[in-house]
């Protein structure tokens, strides 16, 4: 579950007038089940989220237990931080240590979670609204990857519903409005949809860094979508969906467009990790995001 997830369950929790503790993984040490960054959400009788499984988990539920039953609509206790060496304290075999925040959310003074998800929504930093009342837990351990999806056939939406649930933030283009909607409670809070006209112009909107995939309907309005990318110098990632084929053939008409050897060595077509084959939508996709998620782990960003 994305932090924006989480978030959205905590604004439920508020809305129906109960408190709830976000856990949030704010540092580690050696070997852990999970990094800094990640995060759960403790409610009266359940939780969602996951900090790692285990006698961890465990423990955090019973101390943001402890918490909740000191709760009023209107005041909870302040901040606590835990030190857990999982051997030691907790005989977990991984060994490490982790420290853990838990940060009480009451419905009197929780309003800025429903600013957190109106900026999400309008596709700003909600991570510093969360910061500012979560210190550390809005942050990821990897850097959030921005990926801009062009296109809203088949493949497009098979890798649009996959790329919605992973820890990513994903912009939706498409020249169809009706193709951007493909069902109930959609979309999701890390992912903005974009109708336009001419998606080629959106390209110099899209922020530094930014992973592009192309796959529209049109392979002309592709090569546009494309011929644009490459004429700039900071995105991390540039993918087009198609064989060697259409690779070869839009290269003769990038080089024509003025392209050299550099530029088109950035571009990644075919794309998708190569060990996942098939050509079924669903099988497209499901590589096609293999090959996105490499990406948030590069020690140095990959611009290709």
């Amino acid at each position: 579950m994305t932090r924006l997830e989480l978030l959205d369950q905590l604004a439920h929790c508020l809305r129906a007038g109960q408190p709830a503790v976000w856990v949030s993984v704010l540092a580690t040490c050696g070997s852990t089940p999970r990094d800094a960054g990640a995060a759960m959400l403790v409610r009266a009788g359940d939780s969602v989220g996951s900090i790692g499984g285990g006698r961890l988990e465990q423990r955090a539920e019973e101390i943001a237990a402890t918490l909740l039953a000191q709760c009023t609509p209107q005041t909870g206790p302040p901040r606590r931080i835990e030190r857990f060496p999982l051997g030691a304290r907790l005989g977990q075999c991984c060994g490490g240590e982790v420290h853990l925040a838990f940060d009480v959310v009451v419905p009197a003074r929780g309003g800025w979670v429903e600013n957190a998800l109106q900026a999400a929504q309008a596709g700003r930093d909600w991570r510093a609204i969360v910061d500012a009342h979560l210190p550390g837990a809005g942050s990821a351990a990897a850097d959030e990857l921005h990926v801009a999806l062009f296109g809203a056939g088949h493949v497009g939406r098979a890798l649009a519903g996959i790329l919605a649930r992973l820890p990513l933030r994903l912009t939706w283009i498409d020249t169809r409005e009706a193709a951007l909607a493909p069902g109930t409670g959609w979309p999701p809070h890390n992912l903005r949809c974009l109708a336009c006209e001419a998606p080629q112009d959106e390209v110099a909107t899209l922020a530094a860094d930014s992973a592009v995939v192309v796959m529209t309907q049109s392979h002309a309005l592709d090569l546009e979508i494309i011929d644009a990318a490459l004429a700039r110098a900071d995105l991390r990632f540039i993918g087009l969906i198609g064989s060697r084929t259409k690779r070869a053939r839009f290269e003769h008409q990038l080089r024509l467009r003025g392209h050299g050897d550099a530029s088109l060595a950035r571009l990644g077509c075919p794309i998708g990790i190569g060990s996942v084959r098939g050509k079924e939508p669903e099988v497209i996709a499901v590589a096609v995001a293999a090959q996105l998620l490499e990406l948030r782990n590069l020690p140095e960003r990959s611009r290709k």
